[in-house]
């Protein structure tokens, strides 16, 4: 199932995403290559130092999705 439903007609976010991309399924391959590679950035510093409470929670998403 894909992330992204073309059903909806939801053209905002082909038309506001800052790379330009113009079909959901390079909008969705983008995003989970970015993701990644936040991801590999968190194993590099010391995110054990991050609290397991809602708000540490929290700030690992934030950190991932930025």
């Amino acid at each position: 199932m894909a992330k992204y439903n073309e059903q909806d007609n939801d053209s905002y976010l082909l038309e506001n995403n800052l790379l330009g991309i113009k079909t959901y399924e390079k909008l969705e391959e983008t995003e989970s290559l970015v993701f990644s590679l936040r991801a590999l950035e968190l194993e590099n510093i010391n995110y054990k130092d991050i609290p397991i409470t809602l708000n540490g929670l929290k700030k690992l998403l934030t950190y991932l999705m930025n």
